[in-house]
């Protein structure tokens, strides 16, 4: 599904990437969704922890699907391009994870049932007056157990403190998961939970752990009614062609420059002309990894 805003087709298709962007920054949506623009270096501009992370997600995949380590390695090689500077998610690393992994779940997986590994979609979330607005998504696997249908969704992260179990709750991402396994479009058994399986890159070793994120009537509603005001917001920016610049930590995220501050920061007369230099395009899609 490609993302953004459509007037030919009066569309708007967001998935969860995109409308972070927007929160984060409207002008980073601009160059990335609306514009295409991706940086001309490695990753596309995109940070090495996304990438090691759809490298892993990938490698998931397989160990779910074949139950053998070695292929679950190999597909992680095959689709993981390390950036030079960082030293932490090295191709290594990456092994050694996966080999843990598979170390501390084997027995507990062998609970599950994989009804679906990759669930795609892209459902009506509702209108903004003559625009239809979309939602969509890659749900990493769908599993069953003791007849009971659950979503997992994989995440690699660095971060280790108390409160990654409470945010994990709140996650947009996951409410907009949980939205569409109740869809009836998606025959998954108004499934309303979800499976956090979290694999945690700490300095010196791995560790691994898994939450259950639930959600009801009221949070899905909720979920739903803040994405369209956000969407009531771009579409006052689009119309009015003036995408604000928030600056400060969405300049700094992930403690690196944006992949666009070299364009934000020079004049306006000159970042048309600037943008050959420094991106190509490629327009976002839910599918991309």
């Amino acid at each position: 599904m490609k993302t953004g805003i459509n007037h030919t087709t009066k569309e708007i298709k967001l998935d969860n990437y995109s409308l972070s962007l927007f929160r984060e920054c409207p002008r980073k949506y601009s160059n990335r969704i609306q514009q295409g623009l991706i940086p001309l270096t490695t990753g596309g501009g995109m940070a090495p922890e996304l990438l090691f992370g759809i490298a892993i997600h990938n490698a998931m995949d397989t160990l779910f699907a074949e139950q053998n380590v070695d292929l679950a390695c190999e597909r992680f090689l095959d689709s993981y391009q390390p950036v030079p500077e960082d030293t932490k998610r090295t191709p290594g690393r990456g092994i050694s994870i996966i080999e843990d992994y598979w170390k501390r779940w084997s027995r507990d997986n062998d609970r599950y049932d994989m009804a679906v590994s990759e669930v795609k979609f892209e459902l009506l979330l509702g209108n903004i007056g003559d625009y239809a607005v979309f939602y969509g998504g890659l749900i990493d696997k769908v599993l069953i157990r003791d007849n009971k249908t659950f979503l997992m969704d994989h995440k690699t992260s660095s971060w280790e403190s108390t409160y990654l179990i409470p945010a994990y709750a709140q996650s947009q991402q996951f409410k907009g998961y949980i939205w569409a396994g109740q869809h009836p479009n998606l025959k998954l058994d108004n499934c309303n939970q979800l499976i956090v399986d979290v694999l945690l890159i700490k300095p010196k070793n791995n560790d691994f752990f898994r939450s259950e994120v639930r959600c009801n009537e009221l949070d899905i509603t909720e979920w739903r009614a803040g994405i369209l005001q956000t969407v009531q917001l771009m579409l006052m920016c689009d119309q009015a062609e003036v995408w604000p610049q928030f600056g400060k930590e969405s300049c700094t995220s992930w403690n690196r420059l944006c992949s666009y501050f070299e364009l934000c920061d020079a004049s306006q007369s000159l970042r048309s002309g600037m943008q050959e230099g420094l991106y190509t395009v490629e327009h976002w899609d839910t599918d991309h990894r």
